[in-house]
């Protein structure tokens, strides 16, 4: 085997057992995930930027999931499309947000 057939053999493995399905750049600093969970695919958001803490401006990467309510609305529908149906009420309000501010 050469050296492409190995590379070629390793990114399909990793793509099959890659847990990130999707991801897609917003404003702001901010990304959105479908993030598979075993059987199921959750919306997660990535922040990285300043925020200020006890009255200083800090470096931070903040990672939270739909069931969080996150604070960023801004994901894309090819994301929202891609996450398995919830009973997670939190989860369910994140992804009507995101959706209604994508129709405006």
């Amino acid at each position: 085997m050469d050296e492409d057939e190995d590379e070629d053999e390793y990114a399909a493995a990793m793509e099959k057992e890659s847990p990130v399905v999707a991801l897609a750049e917003g404003a702001d600093g901010v990304w959105y995930v479908a993030y598979r969970e075993e059987e199921t695919i959750t919306g997660l958001t990535i922040f990285k930027g300043p925020i200020e803490r006890d009255g200083k401006m800090i470096e931070a990467i903040i990672v939270s999931s739909e069931k969080e309510n996150p604070s960023f609305t801004g994901a894309p529908r090819e994301i929202l499309d891609l996450l398995t149906p919830t009973g997670n009420r939190a989860a369910n309000r994140w992804r009507e947000a995101c959706r209604s501010r994508g129709q405006a």
